[in-house]
């Protein structure tokens, strides 16, 4: 397993595919971008909720996929 550290806690590593489970996981769309405001993550629910697929949307503008008055 992959393992990031906690921001909070360095010294504490929460392996990579756990994060990923709990994230796709939430019952609430979640979408995750980088700095430039390009989708990094992107969830099972706001799959649903957008009616797009993952793989159609990480790394595109968020502006792009859910519109300016959403992502700033």
């Amino acid at each position: 397993m992959t393992e990031t550290p906690h921001p909070g806690a360095p010294h504490c590593r929460v392996p990579y595919e756990l994060l990923a489970m709990l994230f796709d996981s939430v019952a609430d769309g979640l979408v995750a971008v980088d700095r430039e405001q390009r989708i990094i993550a992107f969830n099972a629910a706001a799959e649903r909720a957008l009616g797009v697929e993952r793989s159609e949307v990480l790394g595109r503008p968020c502006r792009e996929v859910m519109g300016s008055s959403i992502c700033s």
